[in-house]
């Protein structure tokens, strides 16, 4: 049967299957499951082979979970551009992005503070459970930005590039505990800046809608404030 066939009475099942996987990945002195080298990759970059998630699959048959989780915007598949963190990475294995399971970094306000950076803000004042991974992998599937997997992501700092105008543009996605920022580095073109905007309040709209949470608004800093 096809997913949207199911009713799912108890999500427990889902998470049993998903907690199966990180107790796998996050367990170093186990000497069976996956390499350690897999291991580091889905700790510090939250990448994980989609064979992987068929073989955990549970109640579920194979394929469906993963529409599961892409469905509930938990993960997205991935195309990888650093060619030297393992064996896995070099081959064209489907990869999927699992931000959740990523550590998480300590943010400055002071660092981040200039106009080009656009806040994400929420009228109840703090910022909705899951939004910020959901948020994430929408904008990798529905907007084609692609995560920098050459460096250290975090749960709460999403270093992105997208292209725009057949021009590459680095973005940094960001969660503090009242707003969202997306930064976007280097000079850009108003237009550039405008098509940026329209996709950024396209996802938040989509993931919103699905979460059940009312839309946000947007702002910028001023200049000169701290």
């Amino acid at each position: 049967p096809k997913l949207n066939e199911y009713v799912i009475i108890d999500f427990q099942l889902i998470f049993d299957s998903i907690s199966k996987i990180i107790i796998q990945y996050f367990d170093d002195k186990s000497k069976h499951g996956p390499h350690l080298a897999d291991k580091t990759l889905f700790k510090q970059k939250g990448l994980i082979n989609a064979s992987v998630l068929r073989n955990v699959s549970g109640c579920l048959e194979k394929d469906e979970l993963v529409s599961l989780l892409q469905h509930r915007h938990i993960i997205s598949k991935i195309e990888t551009t650093n060619t030297n963190a393992s064996k896995m990475e070099k081959t064209n294995n489907t990869m999927f992005f699992m931000p959740c399971v990523l550590p998480k970094v300590e943010l400055s306000y002071d660092q981040s503070r200039n106009s080009s950076c656009l806040l994400v803000l929420f009228d109840h004042g703090y910022c909705p459970v899951g939004l910020f991974c959901a948020a994430t992998t929408t904008l990798i599937v529905a907007h084609k930005w692609k995560v920098n997997t050459g460096g250290l992501q975090f749960r709460n700092k999403i270093n992105f590039y997208c292209t725009y105008s057949e021009i590459s543009y680095n973005v940094i996605f960001s969660a503090f505990s009242t707003h969202y920022e997306i930064c976007l580095m280097g000079k850009l073109v108003p237009k550039v800046k405008y098509m940026i905007y329209k996709d950024i309040d396209a996802v938040f709209g989509k993931v919103c809608e699905d979460m059940k949470y009312p839309p946000p608004s947007y702002g910028f800093y001023c200049p000169g404030e701290s």
